[in-house]
């Protein structure tokens, strides 16, 4: 762009020269003004790059005062033109700090020179301002980064600092989350958008130019901001350039920095550089307060669970220091929820002789609400539902459950609901319910939370029910006899009766306590263990010594719990879960110890049994026969002292098939009670409703009392039932159905008396693994049966194959043979008719009018067609029959292009074509028969010629690897690609009118591609139809 000059000169010569001299040297000048305040205002208006001033003006101004506004108000460089001046009129031109003085006269180079001295100058002086400014707005960002620990405040300084530092006309910056979403804008300088930082993060607008420069870590300069005027957030920018940086910081992406600027400051590397050096300061600010928002995140957890950790504690020391029920439920309630900051809640306690909960203790619950939940059973709203499952429930919003929770509570604005079972004794003793008027407040961290309480609470109950009568026998004994005795009676009573073994040790490890439950689970009556030692007797040989020491060290430190086998009198091991506390007499002194034990032996031997289940079933999946799985699934059951019957599904009869049976003759017994097929141990499905419902289903049952089962599957046969029934050691019994591919094989039926709900799911899983190996089996012997069939098919065809193989091989000889012979003898008539054509057309014997030239012509054309044809299949021939003899020599590649070329250079001429080789760098020799390369590559150029009618052909050979590949490319009609499968094929030429058009016989192609692969090399083209073909064939390079 040239250089725009506003000349001010009142003298009307002098400006003229000066105009024509300037357009001379190739500037623009825009005004030529007489006065200063024209100057000022042609200053304003063309904002020239240069001011040309006369000092010396006509008028109110002169030329000092004038350059002086121009200077301060619109940054213009000036240079002074004066003939003559007086020293006080040049000390004020010096204080306007001008860009140069031209004396006049002045020549132009002079003018010229002074020019572009000031024009560098402004330069430079805008230049160190930008950079001052550049400085500056580091600076403030910096002193942001170090202050600000919001992020919000923290961008919008940065973007007001760019804006007013550098003179951007807009600074923005956005950040996005890890999806690219929009998540934080911030905006300083001119709002191209109406809508708010909010509106435009909550709709999501990001620019193009900003998604671009997320793709990028280098600095993205905006050049051309045409689109920008479709842009919802920078459609004001057209005019200016814009600069974008990504913002990163340890491989994450925070967002962009964007900004524009006037088009006048230059985009360079420098100031590309600048702009990355603020992005990375923005970025690292970014991180900083990610980071510091991180460690506050996670000091504010932590300190949470301390405080829960510590709650917990305080917990479960006030209730353990607590036996009276109500005070215990009542601290447990109001601590918890303290710990979790709700505004309500209530327990629940069960009434063993009505069987419903009521509401113990209370807080921040209405009177109405408790009065419409006074009481309610298992499985009865929410909280009933609690006691039914045994599991926590929370309830985000009791808008959305309002069948099942109070109406008032839902008036009350009582919006979150979470409720939890508190389990002593085996069952469910009281319900923790917890409400809270926000919506969404309970987490799973509050779920665990409050388990862990009511496992605390459950304890204290436990402790609160058994230990209260006992403790207070022991304090009253010395007082009074009478006394002692009515509460010994009482405190005897409620212990006898308890479900769980309460066992009194004194200091020296001897019983003096033994109730009914222990007398129950042990064998041993109380009289039979009394002052006897609790550790021989009962503790097995290989624990005794570990478990005598933790006993012992009970007598030391404060009740805990433990767990341990005990041996029964018939000695069977029991393992037994502890909660021991200690005995002191009035003085404060240990005495003893009271454990209270629950019998877990079920529990641990359903998850044996499950361990053992899994590894049987592994084990079967790799055998095949179905009889020997069966055999193995009923061998390795019987060990859990299961009675165990198999029986298969027979839909065709309509019958369970017995497969296997633990008690062989006992189900004989029955099936002849019954009235059943003895012989083939069938048993009609008809009979049995309730194993057709579990075939039907798909799913497992648990019959609590199999007598009552068998009455009402076969009514009517009441005496039978009772005789079969006496005949069974076990009342419970499993069914659960045998499935493959999701339909019932067949059945399996587990009896014992040990047998509970709980066992269903293990057994149900290991009946899925059971059926996985059954279907193997089947699928196994459909495999070998198909494997059997396909070996006979196979034997079969492979023998015709041979057959007709023979057949073929002998057939193609005599066609190989006769070909041969065939094509010998046409060569000697056709040599003959070409040569008397030759003589002919040579007019030795006369001369020949046109139409005798042109048949001649013709038959000479065709001859040698035919001769072609016939060498063609000469050399076909020798191949198939293995005669051909190749003279394999070192051959120089580049020698076989050159000949070729110039033997059909002057056809592609006549042709009105061009031919052009192109050989990639010094070519290696090849092995090879020259000659045979040579009509390899003749064929293929010969072809291509035949095929183009306009354009040329490139011939062309490079070296790659261990072979020098040699390609011909042309520009004619091209090949489809369903013709390029059999292009190579004898006697095949490409579909439609091309073969009649163009001519030949098909043979050649065939021959060339036969002939490349005798030299261990391989031939391949790449053609699009209508655009020309390239064909490629490689020979092996000399070794």
């Amino acid at each position: 762009m040239s250089t725009k000059i506003l000349v001010v000169e009142d003298e009307v010569i002098v400006a003229e020269d000066i105009t024509k001299t300037l357009s001379d040297l190739g500037y623009v000048v825009t005004s030529v003004v007489k006065s200063g305040r024209q100057a000022i205002e042609r200053a304003k208006t063309e904002c020239p790059d240069l001011v040309l001033m006369d000092i010396v003006l006509k008028g109110k101004l002169d030329g000092v005062q004038v350059a002086d506004t121009i200077r301060k108000k619109y940054k213009i460089p000036v240079v002074y033109l004066t003939a003559h001046a007086d020293i006080a009129t040049l000390e004020r031109a010096k204080a306007t700090e001008p860009f140069g003085y031209l004396l006049k006269p002045f020549g132009d180079r002079e003018l010229q020179s002074t020019i572009e001295m000031a024009l560098h100058k402004s330069q430079m002086e805008h230049r160190i301002d930008h950079l001052n400014s550049v400085l500056r707005a580091l600076r403030n960002i910096d002193q942001l980064i170090v202050r600000e620990k919001s992020t919000k405040k923290l961008l919008q300084g940065t973007c007001e600092s760019l804006v007013e530092s550098l003179s951007y006309y807009t600074a923005c910056i956005m950040l996005v989350d890890q999806s690219g979403n929009l998540v934080e804008y911030r905006q300083a300088g001119i709002r191209a958008s109406s809508l708010s930082e909010e509106e435009i993060v909550k709709q999501n607008h990001i620019p193009s130019c900003v998604r671009e420069a997320m793709k990028t870590p280098e600095v993205v300069v905006i050049e051309d901001t045409s689109a920008c005027e479709n842009c919802t957030l920078m459609k004001n920018s057209q005019h200016y350039r814009a600069l974008a940086c990504r913002l990163d910081s340890d491989e994450i992406t925070h967002g962009v920095l964007l900004a524009t600027l006037p088009r006048d400051v230059p985009t360079d590397e420098e100031e590309v550089s600048l702009f990355k050096e603020i992005a990375e300061d923005i970025s690292y600010a970014l991180h900083k307060i990610s980071l510091q928002k991180e460690r506050e995140r996670a000091v504010v957890e932590t300190k949470r669970r301390n405080r829960e950790l510590a709650a917990i504690n305080a917990i479960a020391v006030a209730v353990n220091q607590l036996f009276n029920l109500h005070d215990i439920l009542d601290t447990s309630l109001r601590e918890t929820a303290s710990i979790l900051n709700v505004e309500g809640g209530v327990v629940y306690l069960y009434d063993t002789k009505k069987e419903t909960f009521y509401p113990s203790v209370h807080f921040g619950i209405s009177k109405k609400i408790l009065k419409e939940v006074r009481e309610f059973k298992k499985g009865e709203g929410l909280s009933g539902h609690v006691a039914n499952t045994k599991k926590p429930l929370i309830i985000k919003d009791l808008s959305k459950n309002k069948q099942n929770i109070s109406p008032s509570a839902i008036k009350e604005g009582w919006c979150s609901y979470m409720s939890a079972p508190i389990i002593s004794g085996g069952g469910v003793s009281a319900i923790l319910t917890l409400l809270s008027q926000s919506k969404n407040y309970f987490t799973s961290s509050h779920m665990n939370l409050i388990l862990h309480i009511c496992n605390q609470i459950g304890v204290a109950i436990s402790n609160a029910h058994l230990y209260e009568g006992m403790q207070q026998e022991l304090r009253d004994r010395i007082r009074a006899e009478e006394e002692l005795k009515r509460e010994k009676d009482f405190s005897e009573s409620i212990l006898e009766t308890a479900n769980a073994l309460i066992v009194g040790l004194d200091k020296e490890g001897k019983i003096i306590y033994f109730n009914k439950a222990a007398e129950r689970i042990t064998g041993y009556t109380g009289g039979e263990v009394r002052l006897k030692d609790w550790f021989s007797l009962f503790v097995p040989s290989y624990a005794r010594n570990d478990v005598y020491r933790y006993m012992t060290g009970e007598m030391q430190e404060l009740p805990i719990h433990n767990g341990n086998y005990i041996q029964t009198k018939s000695g069977e091991k029991r393992w037994i879960l502890w909660n021991n506390t200690l005995l002191k007499d009035i003085d404060g002194n240990i005495s003893g110890i009271i454990g209270i034990g629950e019998d877990m032996t079920e529990a641990r031997r359903t998850q044996q049994m499950i361990e053992t289940l899994n590894k049987i079933s592994q084990n079967v999946q790799k055998i095949s026969a179905q009889e020997e799985i069966i055999s193995i699934l009923g061998g390795e059951l019987i060990k859990f002292g299961l009675d165990i019957l198999i029986a298969r599904v027979n839909e065709k009869n309509n019958t369970l098939d017995i497969m296997y049976s633990s008690s062989p003759e006992t189900l004989d017994t029955m099936l002849e009670l019954i009235g059943f097929d003895v012989q083939n141990r069938r048993v009609p499905l008809t009979d049995f409703r309730e194993i057709i419902h579990i075939i039907e289903e798909k799913r497992g049952a648990y019959i609590h009392d199999i007598e009552s089962y068998l009455t009402l599957q076969l009514k009517g046969k009441e005496a039978i039932i009772q005789d079969i029934s006496s005949k069974l050691s076990w009342r419970k019994m499993i069914i659960v159905p045998l499935l493959i591919r999701n339909e019932a094989w067949g059945v399996l039926f587990l009896g014992s008396n040990l047998l509970s709900q709980t066992d269903l799911p293990a057994f149900t899983a290991f009946a899925q693994q059971a059926s996985a190996a059954l279907e193997n089996t089947q699928l196994y012997e459909k495999l070998r049966q198909v494997n059997a069939d396909l070996s006979d098919l196979t034997q079969t065809l492979e023998q015709k194959v041979q057959e007709r193989t023979e057949e073929l091989m002998r057939a193609n000889q005599l066609k190989s043979d006769f070909l041969a012979n065939m094509s010998h003898e046409f060569r000697t008539p056709l040599n003959s008719i070409m040569s008397f054509a030759d003589i002919l057309l040579m007019q030795l014997e006369g001369p020949i009018n046109r139409q005798q030239k042109e048949d001649l012509e013709l038959i000479k054309e065709s001859g040698k067609d035919l001769l072609i044809l016939v060498n063609n299949i000469l050399d076909l021939s020798k191949i198939e029959t293995g005669k051909l003899e190749l003279h394999m020599e070192p051959v120089d590649s580049e020698d076989i292009v050159s000949a070729v070329t110039s033997q059909l250079t002057l056809e592609a001429i006549e042709n009105g074509l061009t031919m052009h080789t192109q050989i990639s760098g010094p070519l290696p020799r090849v092995m090879g028969d020259e000659i045979r390369l040579k009509q390899v590559l003749r064929n293929l150029v010969a072809n291509a010629l035949k095929f183009t009618r306009k354009g040329g052909i490139i011939v062309g050979a490079y070296a790659e690897g261990d072979a020098v590949t040699f390609w011909i490319k042309d520009t004619g009609i091209g090949i489809s690609s369903q013709n390029q499968s059999i292009i190579f094929d004898k006697f095949r030429q490409v579909q439609g009118g091309n073969s009649r058009e163009f001519g030949g016989t098909g043979l050649g192609l065939t021959l060339t591609k036969e002939l490349v692969e005798l030299h261990g090399g391989r031939i391949w083209l790449e053609s699009e139809e209508g655009k020309g073909s390239t064909f490629y064939f490689s020979i092996p390079i000399v070794k």
